[in-house]
């Protein structure tokens, strides 16, 4: 299964493409980097956890924190088509990769703060299969240890 990224009816692909996902019984894999606001696949906060498959404007930050893939800002797009967080959180098992010193923060709110559609990665909570894999630069800081 593909987005149909670059279709004339960007909705319409969206909703086709969660329709196919649904009919072959869901994810089993969801692999998940950190979004910077806490996004998840594009599901910029705030988000509710039954947000559908849609498109989606991407909020300043996100464009920022993806410039250097794009040559600079002004070649990110301000759009995006994004797997629904209903879809991305029935994943059998759901996998967030977490990396560098500015994901720290995001990281720790995602694991202890609390659960809120103004931090999206922070509905993994209720998921039930999450794994998280962090390097020690997202992990750590002088004054905060891993959580307990």
């Amino acid at each position: 299964m593909r987005f149909a990224g670059t279709s004339p009816e960007p909705e319409a692909a969206c909703r086709a493409y969660e329709e196919e996902v649904r009919a072959a019984g869901g994810y089993d894999l969801a692999v998940l980097g950190l979004g910077a606001n806490g996004h998840l696949g594009f599901n910029e906060p705030p988000v509710n956890p039954h947000s559908p498959t849609r498109v989606v404007a991407l909020r300043k930050e996100t464009v920022e924190s993806n410039a250097s893939y794009w040559g600079g800002c002004a070649g990110v797009p301000r759009r995006a088509v994004t797997a629904g967080m209903d879809v991305l959180l029935a994943a059998r098992q759901i996998l967030l990769l977490v990396s560098g010193t500015r994901k720290r923060g995001v990281l720790r709110r995602t694991i202890e703060g609390p659960i809120a559609p103004a931090l999206p990665a922070s509905y993994l909570r209720r998921a039930p299969n999450v794994t998280v894999i962090a390097d020690e630069a997202a992990w750590r800081s002088d004054d905060v240890g891993p959580p307990d």
